[in-house]
């Protein structure tokens, strides 16, 4: 379940209290990729590729495509440290 924010936008403990709220769902998610045959670097990379493209994505409406290009080379890079 993922509670709904205990705290202002602003209010220095949302950030926490939004990583809180989806731990759960978060762990889950990992937990069925690895049971799927995934390993554990290779869950950790997707998951962060996916984080990375969608924080990309929410702050710029306009994406062009070498920024997604880029995007994804940066996280290909990020697969070297797992």
């Amino acid at each position: 379940m993922i509670n709904s924010p205990a705290f202002s936008p602003g209010h220095p403990d949302r950030s926490l209290d939004c990583e809180m709220s989806a731990e759960d769902e978060f762990r889950s998610l990992a937990d069925r990729m690895e049971a799927a045959g995934w390993s554990a670097n290779e869950t950790a990379t997707a998951l962060l590729t996916l984080a990375l493209n969608h924080a990309l994505v929410r702050q710029a409406p306009l994406v062009r495509q070498a920024g997604v290009a880029e995007a994804r080379r940066k996280s290909e890079r990020l697969s070297g440290f797992f």
